[in-house]
């Protein structure tokens, strides 16, 4: 068989790696990609997840005592459109899931904790484009 037509393991392995990355990996952009803070306080976690999809998914999840009580505020550049006092559930996991619009320019998320009764709070800002 001629040296032209006998496929080479080389090649066959140069071609996997692309069949098997899903497109959205490589199209992906800086402002596609999620981005994800935590601050801990006391025995308690706070973490803020902000990912572009139609405007900005926004999610704060707290991780504290079950039964706990929290006081969450969310603000989108300095302005809060968020505040309430819940109660984390028997896993202690307490979750708000918001959508915001997208402003010009940069935007800026800050989640804030703060324990009824008092303690220390958690805090997490993030800025994205």
């Amino acid at each position: 068989m001629p040296l032209t037509t006998r496929p080479t393991a080389l090649a066959a392995l140069a071609a996997v790696p692309l069949t098997l990355v899903p497109a959205a990996l490589l199209t992906a952009s800086p402002a596609a990609a999620d981005v994800e803070r935590r601050d801990v306080c006391g025995r308690a976690v706070l973490e803020l997840n902000v990912d572009r999809e139609r405007g900005w998914e926004v999610d704060a999840d707290l991780d504290a005592a079950p039964g706990s009580r929290w006081t969450i505020t969310l603000s989108q550049d300095g302005r809060t459109y968020y505040r309430q006092t819940r109660t984390a559930d028997r896993e202690g996991e307490l979750d708000v899931d918001t959508r915001r619009g997208d402003s010009a320019g940069r935007d800026t998320f800050r989640a804030t904790a703060t324990p009824v009764g008092g303690g220390a709070a958690c805090s997490v800002t993030i800025s994205v484009r």
